[in-house]
């Protein structure tokens, strides 16, 4: 499990994350909400190791993540940033085989290119390979990170290839806005690929603005406000008229789904 106790952060004399408690379990996707300026991005950068707290404690397999040794921590957990600055005029497949690069030693070429590929094809990127990176579109490039990590986690792994050492163990996603540059069609994609790799046994988090994708896709929600935790829970009890108008500030009317088992969220 990867979890944050009692994480607090301040940064430039500004309360960022206020005593913040955050558990990711295998298996579950976890959808974080919340205004600008909530403290979501800064939330996964605690728990993805890239940003230490002022005060609180944050583990993997109970082990603190400042005892993780950067390739082994890489094996274990990668992160989607909401923005993928590379300049480098690197064909796509090449970016997305630069996820293999903590299973140096431990992987085989042919190995790592045929999860290169599998990855691609998971994130309907493969008419890209041959492209240079930054002559992409936001949205392509989106994808082609996205690629990028699974990847870096085997997820998918082809089917020939069972998982190795590293990798036959529990994994998270950490997924900062992974859909708002995308289109409809690959916001449900996007999601539905982080949805698998949750049913594959991995933990993933996902920062999310619309209401009704978080609804649709995750397992658990979280409400941020004012660096806070406002609410923790399924969509049915997080999703509320009152809760939403008190956070966002924003009159909602909450309807069943016409299909789905999930609320259906309409400003009013």
């Amino acid at each position: 499990m990867l979890a944050a106790v009692d994480i607090d952060l301040a940064l430039g004399g500004s309360q960022i994350l206020d005593s913040v408690t955050l558990d990711l379990r295998p298996g579950e996707f976890v959808a974080v909400l919340g205004p600008n300026g909530a403290g979501k991005s800064t939330l996964l950068s605690v728990l993805s190791g890239t940003r230490e707290p002022d005060t609180g404690n944050v583990t993997l397999d109970d082990r603190p993540l400042t005892s993780w040794q950067p390739q082994a921590l890489a094996r274990r957990r990668a992160v989607l940033p909401q923005f993928s600055e590379l300049d480098f005029s690197f064909r796509v497949f090449e970016v997305v085989q630069l996820g293999r690069t903590p299973h140096a030693g431990r992987s085989s070429r042919q190995r790592d290119l045929e999860i290169a590929f599998a990855a691609l094809e998971a994130t309907e990127a493969v008419h890209l390979a041959d492209r240079i990176y930054p002559t992409l579109s936001g949205g392509e490039k989106q994808r082609v990170q996205l690629a990028r990590i699974l990847a870096q986690l085997d997820l998918p792994a082809p089917a020939e290839y069972p998982p190795d050492r590293a990798t036959d163990r529990i994994r998270y996603l950490l997924l900062d806005e992974p859909v708002a540059s995308l289109d409809p069609a690959h916001q449900h994609a996007t999601l539905g690929i982080a949805r698998n790799a949750a049913r594959q046994g991995a933990g993933v988090l996902a920062i999310l603005h619309d209401f009704n994708l978080a609804a649709m896709y995750a397992d658990r929600l979280v409400l941020m406000n004012r660096g806070q935790v406002a609410a923790i829970g399924d969509a049915a009890s997080v999703l509320t008229p009152a809760l939403i108008d008190a956070v966002f500030n924003l009159p909602v009317q909450v309807m069943a789904h016409p299909q789905l088992d999930c609320p259906y969220i309409v400003p009013v």
